[in-house]
């Protein structure tokens, strides 16, 4: 008596975001922006940014566990590589106001991929010899 039996089973599902911008410029007098609820969740964010410029006068920002006040800010980044495998961020209110804010991007490249696969391999075996 022989018996054998094989069950392969594969689930895969991808998802890519694909976004280039070559030149980005833009410049805000005033702004004022106030989010009651933000929910984002990233599996996997990959940003490249050549060079960036930022300049605000005055940055205020109040989040549920964070806090922060900045009355002069300054960055230059010549390469920036982040991976985030979960992210998950609330927040009730966000309050911003900037009076100056001037931002220059020559290269930008972000590539969102999101991929699931499950494999499940199962073998059973059986041998009865009866002379």
């Amino acid at each position: 008596m022989y018996k054998y039996s094989t069950v392969i089973y594969e689930y895969s599902t991808v998802i890519y975001e694909y976004s280039t911008v070559i030149y980005e410029y833009s410049t805000v007098i005033y702004e004022y922006s106030t989010v009651i609820y933000d929910y984002s969740t990233v599996i996997y964010e990959y940003s490249t940014v050549i060079y960036d410029y930022s300049t605000v006068i005055y940055d205020y920002s109040t989040v549920i566990y964070e806090y922060s006040t900045v009355i002069y800010e300054y960055s230059t980044v010549i390469y920036d590589y982040s991976t985030v495998i979960y992210d998950y961020s609330t927040v009730i209110y966000d309050y911003s106001t900037v009076i100056y804010d001037y931002s220059t991007v020559i290269y930008e490249y972000s590539t969102v991929i999101y991929e699931y696969s499950t494999v499940i391999y199962e073998t059973h075996g059986q041998t009865d010899t009866q002379r």
